[in-house]
């Protein structure tokens, strides 16, 4: 909207210099500013003609019509290369087909193009640049492209911290370095509140499309690294839980953080802190998270210890 109001006062300033000209017979000025009417008026048409494609790919995108909607996509970019949201769209289509290094490719490019938005528009694609590098198995790349990515939320738009934090500690998780994943886990449940509100308000499963007008809100908030605190965070919670099914009202990768920092401070030998995630995981999914502990190697150490035992078995 604010580029066709930018757009419709330029017109208007052409025109009126135009009319001035006419007005006060100065015709030297008319005739500088008609030309500049004509082609101005041809280049936006040139450029509008396509905005049809980049509309249909996000049609075809709902319909979860990917290939199209990457045709779509392709036809657009070959008239207009520089336009960095449509190849971001692109490498999320990509991605979405499983094809990592193919929409990495796509990402580069939106990274190219990025000087041209808003500064926080490359966020998103170092976020999502480093999900792909996790699926292939690039774990130490992957987490570098979330620190790029982190740099940004901390000036502008940081809703979404959540998702950059849960899925470092993935990839750290992946390496080994169980301190450190569980520190970014401690990170991304600190934004827990705020990205489930925004999760129930959008939807889930629905693949991300960038567009220019996008905006995150941004918080500040600590959440700290202590046994006693995630009991706080569970009573913060309770009133908001249905009672038949603990974890529907949340995103189902909160659990999931729980989960995975359990394990991690299995993995590092600290039994409490590991049974009172597990506990949170539990609290949250009671089925799958008592099933995935049951068959999880990572708890074998734990498996005679009876509050484990009255954990899972319920």
């Amino acid at each position: 909207m604010q580029v066709i109001v930018l757009l419709a006062l330029l017109l208007g300033i052409l025109v009126a210099t135009f009319v001035f000209g006419i007005v006060t017979k100065n015709f030297l000025l008319s005739l500088v500013a008609f030309p500049s009417i004509y082609f101005y008026i041809a280049a936006v048409l040139k450029e509008w003609r396509y905005i049809p494609l980049r509309e249909r790919s996000f049609y075809l995108c709902k319909l979860k019509r990917y290939q199209e909607a990457i045709a779509a996509c392709d036809r657009f970019l070959g008239r207009l290369p520089g336009y960095g949201f449509t190849w971001f769209n692109r490498g999320l289509l990509l991605f979405e087909l499983k094809r990592y290094r193919e929409a990495i490719a796509s990402y580069d490019k939106a990274l190219d193009c990025a000087r041209d938005y808003y500064k926080g528009f490359p966020y998103r694609v170092w976020y999502h640049r480093g999900l792909a590098l996790y699926h292939l198995g690039r774990y130490k790349q992957a987490i570098a492209n979330y620190d790029e990515s982190l740099k940004y939320t901390k000036t502008y738009h940081r809703n979404l911290r959540y998702q950059v934090w849960y899925h470092r500690g993935l990839a750290l998780q992946e390496l080994g370095l169980y301190r450190e994943a569980i520190f970014s886990y401690d990170r991304a449940m600190q934004y827990m509140h705020r990205y489930n509100r925004g999760w129930q308000q959008n939807g889930a499963n629905e693949v991300e499309i960038a567009e220019p007008q996008d905006f995150w809100y941004s918080l500040d908030n600590l959440w700290c690294d202590c046994l006693d605190r995630l009991q706080s965070v569970r009573l913060r919670y309770e009133k908001a839980i249905a009672s038949h099914n603990p974890g529907s009202k949340y995103k189902p990768d909160f659990g999931d953080a729980f989960y995975n920092r359990a394990c991690c401070f299995a993995a590092a030998g600290d039994t409490d802190l590991a049974l009172a995630n597990l506990q949170q995981a539990i609290y949250l999914n009671p089925r799958e998270y008592r099933e995935k502990a049951m068959v999880d190697a990572g708890w074998d150490e734990l498996r005679r210890d009876r509050q484990f035992q009255r954990l899972v078995v319920g």
